[in-house]
């Protein structure tokens, strides 16, 4: 009828169409899946009901590992208090013996110590200079026993440089170092590695207490020629090594090039002094090519910019510390070399001034010559060069007017003195003759 509600058609679920058959597999499926799902339910709640009678044991078990870790955080609080005591013991101790040394009278010392303390490098470490001088000169000792007295006294030096770990850690950087540095400066235009523009591997002897004891020993205690006479007698391969020889004071070095007891060790031991120069030397040497070694055009010809940069950077940590007087004494194949010409300014030049005539020229021409070579010269040269062009002890040094005239026919371009100047912003000394 009209006006009565129709009523609303039942939503389809899709089993209209099926069989009973169908149905039938239909409801057994979603029994098997319900099933599943409270076999899944259950399995949880049996995991939560375990997990609950667990955490007890967990809280037990975590309470005992706490424990654990602070017995043994307390047993390595005392561990480290009783290897600190032991330590400033051990130093006490090593005072003591250092004091008692010193004090006992030289006689009693080489008369009345037994013999077996002679050997021991315990013992024997801590001997002052003046005791093991008068142990080295005594008769009661054969010269068998003397080497073994020697060889106890310092092995504690030797034990650092060939089995402290800072020393092993130092050949293994450093040895990575020159082997990144050879193969760079072999490629002219390849850039700079990462490991080369870090600052240079340094020997480690400001990081441990023997370390710098062996400093100070052969750097400070070691004033008496005759010591290092006998070092050289009993344990001469002390004398290979830059961790020892580079602590010897200059002027020490100088008496040891001028001793006979040296005769045919003298220059050995002064270049294992400037092992440091050396090494850099030998990279410059390599690549210039034998006979070409100290020429100075060609140097600058090969090496870039970039190159002259790092080979500065790298000689001028050699430089530092050494007096100018050294580096005039380091030998005619170190100093002449172009690499440390390039970081000569007129403080070093100075350390040239009782050189002959033929040292200073050698110099000379090579400001020249760096002068020449323009955007690569470097600022020690030019400081150098200011220096002899326009300050009176310039001239009275070397005139540069007489190394000019060569320069400009090797070149094959003139070298004008005035313009030098003007170029580096100062005024000819009035004492130069310019043509």
């Amino acid at each position: 009828m009209e006006g009565e509600p129709k009523n609303p058609e039942k939503k389809k679920t899709g089993y209209e169409k099926k069989t009973p058959h169908e149905l039938e597999a239909e409801k057994k499926r979603l029994e098997k899946e319900i099933a599943e799902k409270e076999k899944k339910i259950k399995e949880k709640e049996r995991i939560i009901e375990e997990g609950k009678e667990r955490i007890p044991r967990l809280k037990r078990a975590e309470e005992k590992l706490r424990a654990k870790k602070e017995k043994a955080e307390k047993k390595l609080k005392e561990e480290q208090k009783k290897a600190k005591e032991y330590k400033e013991g051990a130093e006490k101790a090593k005072e003591r013996l250092k004091q008692t040394l010193a004090q006992v009278k030289t006689g009693y010392f080489v008369e009345l110590t037994p013999k077996r303390k002679f050997t021991d490098p315990e013992f024997m470490r801590y001997v002052p200079g003046d005791k093991y001088m008068a142990l080295m000169e005594s008769h009661r000792l054969t010269d068998a026993e003397k080497e073994h007295v020697t060889r106890a006294r310092f092995k504690f030096c030797m034990d650092w440089i060939e089995h402290s770990p800072e020393m092993k850690e130092y050949e293994k950087k450093k040895g990575k170092y020159k082997e990144a540095f050879d193969e760079w400066l072999a490629h002219k235009d390849a850039p700079i590695p990462e490991i080369l523009r870090k600052p240079e591997p340094q020997l480690p002897y400001q990081e441990t207490p023997t370390g710098r004891e062996i400093r100070e020993t052969f750097r400070n205690d070691i004033r008496n020629i005759k010591e290092l006479i006998h070092i050289n007698n009993y344990m001469p391969e002390m004398f290979d090594q830059f961790a020892i020889v580079g602590h010897i004071r200059f002027p020490m070095i100088q008496d040891i090039r001028k001793n006979e007891a040296f005769a045919g060790r003298g220059r050995h031991i002064r270049e294992a002094k400037v092992t440091d120069f050396i090494d850099i030397i030998e990279h410059v040497e390599k690549i210039l090519g034998p006979g070409t070694e100290k020429d100075s055009k060609k140097y600058f010809d090969t090496f870039s910019v970039e190159q002259l940069e790092v080979l500065r950077k790298r000689m001028k940590s050699a430089f530092d510390g050494k007096e100018r007087k050294e580096i005039a004494g380091i030998g005619s194949r170190s100093w002449q070399s172009p690499i440390t010409l390039d970081l000569m300014d007129r403080t070093v030049l100075q350390g040239f001034r009782d050189s002959d005539e033929g040292d200073k020229r050698i110099i000379v021409k090579h400001l020249l010559l760096a002068y020449k070579a323009g955007e690569k010269m470097s600022e020690q040269n030019k400081d150098a060069l200011r220096w002899l062009i326009s300050v009176k002890e310039g001239p009275v040094f070397y005139n540069v007017v007489n190394v000019a005239e060569e320069v400009s026919i090797d070149l094959r371009k003139e070298i004008n003195i005035e313009e030098i100047a003007q170029k580096l912003g100062v005024k000819v000394f009035s004492g130069i003759v310019v043509d």
